[in-house]
């Protein structure tokens, strides 16, 4: 009989300790829960949004703001069966660019992905190239992208987030539920600015237009691209009207990559000019075949420097004493004369208003030089 009392007695013991045990989780998890939405709270004022409970127990939280008239929702969600994984998601609208870009951060293994050729796009900016690793469908207009106040933006991204741009949507993920309202609005703030990357680098232009005293058409959308066509700068310099725009071209099979490079042409209708065609030694296939065709002839190299000339004539009509300082300050990969127009193309999407200036001045003296006795 005293036995079966005692036994009794552990039971109740054990069972009240149980249950003291559960109403501890329980309420230290209505705690963190309650702290939780203080800190979403928190980040959807400081975004001037809203924060909506919804689910079981309102357990599930949602924040809409409209951030430099972008609109964007935070969010968070569960994936992974039984060893489920919390993530905290930002969505933003990008209507603008037509690149898809990933920054996803640096990892263990990241290293080895990178011997065996992954791609990792460096934009020059140390705290960005360290932290993420980058992977794009334009190279040339990415870095772009991060000459602008994107790239000042992202250097100060919280250090657990990863983000995407493309198909109209910028994107940031973190692999966690967000308890901290400031990191938040930071990873709400990079995911911004990408999402406003499109209107930065417009930005830029119409800067660039203004410095070189010209003025500057806009394709509609697409980082000045829009169903073919392109934002143009014009400007008149030394007499030449000089046409600035940017030149994309698809790289061979990879439909879905492509390469961006920075062109000014002029024309000059002069009887005196010769067709012919510069070319920079590392000069992309993919410009040879846009411009081999301005000139015929044989192909030959030009002494002392790492450029080759195609033309018609084998007596020497370049004014290479003249440019040969430009031709070493802006380093262009094509610089060619079909006999009405000339071209000279640059590396990448060139931001630079003192790079511009002088392949302006290039220019112009191209075309005195075809306007008066021909090259020489």
């Amino acid at each position: 009989m005293v036995l079966q009392v005692l036994f009794w007695f552990v039971g109740i013991v054990v069972a009240a300790l149980g249950l003291l045990v559960v109403w501890m989780l329980l309420k230290s998890n209505a705690t963190e829960r309650e702290d939780l939405k203080r800190s979403w709270l928190q980040a959807a004022e400081e975004l001037g949004g809203q924060l909506t409970l919804h689910g079981l127990m309102k357990s599930s939280m949602r924040i809409e703001a409209s951030v430099r008239d972008v609109q964007v929702i935070v969010d968070h969600y569960t994936t992974g069966g039984k060893a489920r994984q919390h993530h905290t998601r930002i969505g933003a609208r990008a209507p603008g660019p037509t690149i898809d870009l990933t920054l996803s951060r640096e990892h263990a293994l990241s290293g080895l992905t990178k011997a065996l050729g992954a791609q990792d796009v460096e934009v020059g900016i140390p705290a960005i190239d360290e932290g993420f690793i980058i992977k794009t469908s334009d190279e040339d207009l990415c870095r772009a992208l991060f000459q602008t106040n994107v790239g000042e933006v992202l250097q100060q991204a919280p250090g657990n987030y990863s983000f995407t741009l493309g198909g109209g949507l910028a994107s940031g993920v973190c692999e966690l539920i967000e308890e901290n309202a400031g990191t938040m609005v930071s990873a709400v703030e990079s995911t911004v600015a990408l999402a406003n990357s499109d209107t930065s680098l417009r930005d830029k232009w119409k800067e660039l237009a203004e410095s070189l005293g010209g003025t500057t058409t806009d394709a509609s959308v697409g980082c000045l691209h829009s169903e073919g066509k392109s934002a143009t700068i014009s400007a008149e310099v030394g007499g030449a009207n000089v046409v600035i725009d940017t030149l994309r071209a698809k790289l061979g099979k990879l439909r879905s990559r492509t390469r961006t490079f920075t062109r000014l042409r002029t024309q000059h209708s002069s009887a005196h000019s010769h067709p012919y065609a510069v070319f920079k030694e590392e000069a992309p296939e993919v410009l040879r075949g846009m411009f081999d065709a301005a000139a015929e002839g044989k192909t030959r190299n030009l002494e002392g420097t790492d450029y080759s000339l195609r033309s018609s004539t084998e007596e020497e009509r370049l004014p290479l004493e003249q440019i040969s300082a430009e031709l070493s300050s802006i380093r262009p990969y094509v610089v060619a004369d079909d006999g009405t127009d000339v071209a000279i193309v640059l590396e990448g999407v060139v931001l630079d208003a003192t790079v511009l200036s002088t392949a302006c001045s290039l220019i112009a003296e191209l075309v005195k030089s075809a306007r008066s006795e021909g090259y020489r």
